[in-house]
């Protein structure tokens, strides 16, 4: 194998090992509301019928009327 070969064959094995990620500030999410959503008599598209539905859900932050594409 030629000089430069063997140069640029190490380097290239070293490569993950000299990259390190840049360190960025953990996220500050809001804290998710969760709440409980029961529909009674659900129907679903095919004619099933349940006596009552229970959705459980979380949400994050808080909307904003009429407040536009990002934000």
């Amino acid at each position: 194998m030629r000089p430069t070969a063997a140069v640029l064959t190490a380097l290239l094995a070293a490569a993950p090992a000299i990259a390190q990620p840049v360190a960025t500030p953990p996220a500050t999410w809001p804290r998710p509301a969760e709440a409980d959503f029961t529909s009674q008599k659900f129907r679903f598209h095919d004619g099933a019928t349940l006596p009552s539905l229970r959705l459980h859900y979380a949400t994050l932050g808080t909307p904003h009327r009429d407040a536009g594409p990002g934000g």
